[in-house]
């Protein structure tokens, strides 16, 4: 009896618990792969993040992506490219120093995918797709791979 219980258990097709939903922790886990180091230990590295249209991140949950960086980086959400950059300076570098990030859409089905640029400057524009599972109770990056820019090109 005990045999055919596990057997049945193991053809589940159970829904997925509440705790592997995609959330503001799988978001962090994937911004934490491509925040750069701080640059001084007193001062917050400032991080521009950008969501494609796709994301409807609620405040709630930009709050708790901004809170788990915090001391060491200043997150700030912003809506379009030009709220992030220094036109006027050489290269449209980000403002303030920091780092622009734009994170696509999270696939809703496994395995987890998002597309992320990250933006130095017009010049340095890097791209990947990223793979993140929900591994020992919390999101991780299991794999990233390059892909062409095409978001945060530094033209816009």
């Amino acid at each position: 009896m005990l045999a055919l219980t596990g057997l049945a258990a193991c053809g589940s097709t159970s829904p997925p618990t509440a705790d592997d939903t995609i959330d503001a922790s799988t978001y962090a886990a994937i911004i934490g792969r491509f925040v750069p180091p701080p640059l001084d230990t007193d001062v917050p590295s400032i991080v521009y993040v950008a969501g494609s249209a796709a994301i409807e991140m609620s405040l709630e949950d930009q709050v708790t992506v901004i809170d788990s960086f915090a001391p060491t980086h200043e997150v700030r959400f912003v809506d379009d490219f030009a709220a992030a950059v220094d036109s006027g300076a050489p290269g449209s570098p980000p403002k303030d120093d920091g780092v622009l990030i734009g994170v696509g859409k999270i696939s809703p089905e496994s395995p987890h995918t998002a597309r992320v640029e990250v933006y130095v400057d017009a010049d340095r524009v890097e791209a990947q797709l990223v793979t993140v599972a929900y591994r020992e109770d919390k999101w991780v990056v299991e794999s990233v791979e390059p892909v062409e820019p095409e978001v945060l090109l530094g033209e816009e």
